[in-house]
C-alpha cells in the first residue's frame, strides 16, 4: 500500500528514464523539498495515483473542502515532465503546493505529459491531473481516454495552458 518511491523533504533529486510499475499503492510521493523532478519516465500499472506532489490523503477532496488553506506539504519547484502515465487505479497526478493565505506560489508543475487510461478502479472524481493550493503549473499535457474529468483544480493563481484534452467523461 506504500508508494514505490517517497521523497520526503529532500532537494534536487531527479528520476529520469525509469519505469515505475506494479504496485497496489501510489507510484511516487513527493513531500516537501525543492526542485525534485520525475522526467521522461513511464508510470503504469499503479494501484492508486501515479505521482503525488504533496502528502497522499485518503479523501483529498473532503480535506481541501474542510480546510481551504491545505497545501499538502508539497514543497516548491517539484514536478513531473515528459512522462507517460497510464493504467492507474485512481487518477494520474496530484499536484499541490503554495500558500493560499499569502498567495505565495508553490511553482510545482506537470508539463508535457501523456496521461490516459487512468481511474480504472475509482472511476469518478479522480482526474488526470488534480491541482490544489496556489501558484502551480499545468501545461502542454495530453490528457485523454478517462472515465471522468481531465483537470480538477482548487485554489488560486494557477497557470493552466496549452493542454490537449479529448475523450474524457466517458
Amino acid at each position: 500500500q506504500e508508494p514505490l518511491v517517497r521523497l520526503d523533504h529532500v532537494n534536487n533529486i531527479t528520476f529520469k528514464d525509469h519505469i515505475f510499475e506494479y504496485t497496489s499503492g501510489a507510484g511516487i510521493e513527493i513531500i516537501g523539498g525543492d526542485s525534485n523532478t520525475i522526467e521522461s519516465s513511464v508510470l503504469r500499472n499503479i494501484g492508486t495515483v501515479a505521482v503525488s506532489i504533496g502528502k497522499l490523503a485518503p479523501d483529498l477532496g473532503s480535506l481541501i473542502y474542510e480546510n481551504t488553506l491545505y497545501n499538502g506539504d508539497a514543497g516548491h519547484n517539484n514536478g513531473i515532465v515528459n512522462c507517460e502515465i497510464y493504467a492507474t487505479g485512481e487518477g494520474g497526478v496530484i499536484l499541490g503546493g503554495g500558500d493560499r493565505a499569502t498567495l505565495k506560489p508553490g511553482n510545482n508543475y506537470a508539463i508535457n505529459n501523456d496521461i490516459y487510461d487512468c481511474s480504472r478502479w475509482v472511476r469518478t472524481y479522480r482526474a488526470g491531473i488534480f491541482m490544489y493550493g496556489a501558484g502551480n503549473i499545468v501545461k502542454h499535457n495530453l490528457i485523454h481516454d478517462l472515465p471522468h474529468t481531465a483537470l480538477f483544480f482548487w485554489g488560486n493563481e494557477h497557470l493552466m495552458e496549452y493542454n490537449e484534452i479529448y475523450r474524457v467523461c466517458m
